[in-house]
């Protein structure tokens, strides 16, 4: 396996994770970055997004493209342009965690892919 290969593997735990968890019980999620409690549909519909991103992240792994590998590391990217402007106008501070941890793993897979 690749490192790439291997970087796209640890996403694909994490986003299982937090997709998963954002569905099925997102006030548990919320609760441990001390976020305010919701009962909106919305957070539920990201889990859901958030899954659906992961089967894509699977086949891209299972692909072992370099090109699709480096759209995660774009698509990423925007997340921790747009994260972190939320949490610095309309959102939580604790969205910045949520951008760091999209940062983090979109500079090991683009370092990872360059090195293939």
């Amino acid at each position: 396996m690749s490192s790439a290969a291997r970087s796209m593997q640890v996403w694909v735990i994490y986003t299982t994770v937090v997709g998963a968890t954002l569905l099925l019980s997102p006030n548990t999620l919320l609760g441990v970055f001390q976020i305010e409690e919701t009962t909106e549909v919305w957070v539920r519909v990201l889990g859901s997004v958030v899954l659906v991103l992961t089967v894509l992240y699977w086949y891209i792994m299972q692909e072992n493209s370099r090109r699709m590998y480096q759209a995660t590391v774009y698509g990423r990217g925007l997340f921790v342009v747009v994260g972190s402007v939320l949490a610095f106008t309309t959102g939580p501070w604790q969205l910045l965690l949520f951008a760091g941890v999209d940062a983090a793993g979109a500079l090991w897979t683009h370092i990872a892919n360059r090195e293939t």
